[in-house]
């Protein structure tokens, strides 16, 4: 599995095979690592146009209702990372969510 990486302005967003990782350029924050199976993602409109991306631990990784990582219906709990991007960003970060969906291992039932 290839290594995707993203950079907004000071902000890096990597997806290291099944663990999608958000850390700065600035100082030495550690970044946040969330196994894809647990990652839930919530995306609002902010009132002057750009998007906030919360990427945060889903409350429940799979249950019942999809295992998509943009899905409305699952809570996540408090994002641990947070992106504000324009509406040219959320295009190029879109992908890498997208990969991070099909790297997911969904259990037996």
């Amino acid at each position: 599995m290839d290594d995707i990486e993203i950079t907004f302005g000071n902000e890096i967003v990597r997806l290291d095979a099944t663990v999608l990782e958000v850390f700065q350029l600035r100082g030495m924050q550690a970044g946040t690592r969330i196994p894809v199976n647990f990652l839930g993602v919530t995306v609002r409109e902010t009132r002057h146009g750009d998007l906030e991306i919360g990427l945060g631990w889903r409350k429940e990784p799979f249950d019942g209702h999809s295992t998509d990582v943009l899905d409305d219906a699952a809570a996540v709990l408090s994002p641990v990372a947070r992106l504000t991007l324009d509406a040219t960003q959320w295009p190029r970060l879109q992908p890498l969510l997208v990969e991070a969906e099909r790297r997911r291992t969904v259990p037996d039932a």
